[in-house]
């Protein structure tokens, strides 16, 4: 047996995704030929060729390696094993309609369509490239991967075998078995011994918890797995959690701490109100949100007049915070220089204004809207009546005043069919 086929067979020993294989230091198991219908030579010592023909079968160990024909081009230093090629050892199984294998790269290629599966996990795609050098197998065209508890879909996918790190690009998304997390991008690193996953360019996550849900949208998303759940997503992130939706250059989430940090220029809205702040901070224990922290320049506006959307209810202070229940707002509490500035009404009968500054200032809110507001310290104010504010209610705007309308919703997860059903 030419030592170039044996080497081809200890490259398929150490294949991609057996997991618990290991480079062999030791000496090597006899190749054994247990079957072949033919074994045909021909050609000159230059192009001499070797060809086993019909129902090939080889062992190593417990590798087996089965084919209709296995050529060896000696001079070329090329092995092609062609037809319902199938390499076994335990719970691997390597399909492919043809593999070629160059022992001067030391790359195998499947050019016709790969399938590999170990235990519960199965890749396939229309090519397979594996160098025993760098032991990195990539997979490229129609990528489709699934497990237990996950499936995915990418243009391509590298495995780097030592490293146990896997980057898929192209067209990137995952889903859970059960449906209950998403995720979405340019591309996705995932880091094992980091415990880490990298979604880059136009990256999307979706998780489903019962009746909660959440969506999170940013050009980059860096999720941790240690002792919880984590996620770090930088630049246009949006997040939406039932009735709460947030904008801000970059956010942390940390599920030990139970916190969720939005930092450089966060915007928050929960039902009709906004509130902006240099930093905004959700307290988020066991994943519910029980309050939202904006410090720093802090200013919160309420369009709750949907007759007349230009009046703007408004506070603002050095901090607010908005007590939340059942992902609604309760109260909200302004602290340090605060101003206010609300609409009234009766019966839905504009009633002029009133604006006030003080120490503190709460604010007691039913399904949603202000209701009730208290003034505590050196208070000053006055009221403007209905026949001064009629006409120009944009004339009254605290400094730092700002509604958007940009509040991100909710997009639909993708609708792939193999990540639902997982057929390949």
């Amino acid at each position: 047996m030419n030592r170039l086929f044996t080497a081809f067979l200890l490259m398929l020993v150490i294949a991609p995704f057996v997991m618990t294989a290991q480079d062999e230091t030791g000496p090597q198991l006899p190749i054994v030929l247990e079957f072949a219908d033919s074994l045909v030579g021909r050609g000159t010592t230059e192009t001499e060729e070797r060809a086993f023909l019909g129902n090939v079968r080889f062992r190593q160990g417990n590798v087996t390696v089965r084919a209709d024909r296995a050529v060896q081009h000696i001079a070329a230093n090329r092995v092609d094993l062609i037809g319902r090629v199938r390499v076994t050892q335990g719970s691997l199984v390597i399909e492919a309609p043809s593999v070629t294998y160059d022992g001067t790269t030391n790359i195998a290629v499947a050019r016709n369509g790969a399938t590999v599966r170990d235990g519960a996990r199965t890749v396939r795609s229309k090519t397979a490239r594996y160098s025993a050098r760098t032991h990195i197998v990539r997979f490229a065209g129609e990528v489709h991967m699934q497990d237990d508890s996950l499936r995915m879909v990418a243009d391509s996918l590298d495995y780097e075998r030592d490293t146990d790190r896997r980057l898929a690009w192209g067209n990137v998304a995952m889903a859970d078995r059960d449906g209950a997390s998403w995720l979405q991008g340019d591309s996705v690193l995932h880091d094992a011994g980091r415990r880490t996953t990298t979604i880059a360019g136009n990256a999307r996550i979706w998780q489903h918890d019962g009746a909660d849900s959440l969506f999170v949208q940013a050009n980059r998303v860096v999720t941790e797995r240690s002792a919880g759940d984590a996620f770090v997503a930088v630049g246009n992130v949006s997040v939406v959690r039932s009735t709460l939706s947030a904008r801000a250059d970059s956010i942390h989430y940390d599920e030990v701490s139970g916190q969720m940090y939005l930092h450089r220029n966060p915007v928050v809205w929960s039902d009709s109100t906004m509130l902006k702040a240099d930093t905004i901070n959700l307290v988020v224990p066991d994943r519910i949100v029980r309050s939202i922290v904006g410090a720093g320049n802090a200013f919160m506006t309420s369009r709750t007049d949907t007759v007349r959307p230009d009046r703007f209810d408004q506070l603002r202070g050095d901090a607010i915070v908005f007590t939340i229940d059942q992902d609604t707002v309760r109260m909200v509490e302004a602290v340090g220089n605060t101003q206010s500035l609300y609409f009234g009404t009766d019966d839905g009968e504009p009633q002029g204004l009133a604006q006030f500054a003080s120490d503190t200032t709460k604010i007691l809110f039913v399904q949603g809207s202000p209701d009730d507001v208290i003034w505590l310290g050196g208070i000053r104010g006055e009221h403007h009546p209905e026949s001064v504010v009629a006409g120009k209610p944009t004339t009254y705007r605290l400094p730092g005043f700002l509604w958007r309308d940009d509040r991100p919703v909710r997009a639909l997860p993708p609708d792939i069919p193999f990540l639902r059903t997982g057929s390949m």
